[in-house]
């Protein structure tokens, strides 16, 4: 219906939320809620349909691409056994960052390089319940003004620095909104109050045409830049998952 900022689907569910969340965030629903995770786990038939296609094909590889923000994201890092292909796996984001983002990405733990924790999404399903490896959501486009403040975090973590004050308030603001999602538009109107809009949380409070662009390219040169810059990273992450010491490829 034209409300670009929606998360949700037509039952105003968050499919991104509707994976395995468990307990305890149950009490996040209402239609009104953009990170409403549905009454139950896999209530929706859109993630249903994905975990099926998931468990049917048993791929090695299972990416989620999003917009909104720009970074390469992976499960919380395991401990034990599969600790050393983790830290494999965070070089190869590594270098993807810096072939595909000039380093602007931050790379690693989905909760740390976002800022918030997204319960009930679906790398960690894929991650914890199938046999998938290797499971990353990246998030490949936003605009400049929201783009600054990753490539803030990307290179005050390589430069083992703290983040700037306004990348610093940014990730803060972010967390508070969906940690308490009752208070995303009051949130939304501090951070207007510092010089112009940084979050976009509902289609009520924000201009259409404004929230596009937040998170699509409005130019046809732009599209296409990101298109085959991102289409020859995805193709990228596949050669090097093959050289993984997990990989089920690289055992064939």
């Amino acid at each position: 219906m034209g409300d670009y900022c929606k998360r949700t689907n037509e039952d105003g569910v968050d499919l991104n939320r509707n994976w395995d969340h468990g307990d305890g965030i149950d009490d996040a629903t209402g239609l009104g809620n953009e990170i409403n995770p549905g009454p139950r786990s896999f209530s929706e038939p859109e993630t249903r349909i994905l975990r099926d296609l998931v468990q049917e094909e048993k791929p090695d590889v299972f990416l989620s691409v999003h917009s909104g923000a720009y970074l390469l994201g992976m499960p919380p890092a395991p401990t034990g056994a599969d600790a050393q292909n983790s830290t494999h796996v965070v070089d190869m984001l590594s270098q993807i960052s810096q072939d595909f983002c000039n380093g602007d990405c931050p790379f690693g733990d989905l909760t740390d390089v976002i800022g918030y924790k997204s319960q009930g999404c679906d790398i960690d399903y894929v991650k914890e319940h199938t046999q998938t490896p290797y499971a990353f959501t990246w998030e490949i486009y936003a605009n400049a003004d929201i783009r600054q403040f990753f490539a803030e975090k990307a290179h005050a973590r390589s430069g083992k620095r703290e983040m700037n004050d306004a990348a610093k308030m940014y990730f803060s603001m972010k967390s508070l909104m969906f940690a308490q999602t009752g208070k995303s538009r009051r949130l939304h109107q501090h951070l207007r109050g510092h010089g112009k809009s940084l979050i976009v949380d509902s289609p009520d409070d924000a201009d259409n045409d404004d929230c596009f662009a937040q998170f699509n390219p409005v130019t046809q040169a732009e599209t296409e830049e990101v298109v085959a810059a991102w289409a020859k990273a995805f193709m990228t992450l596949g050669i090097e998952v093959r050289s993984l010491p997990t990989s089920k490829s690289s055992k064939s």
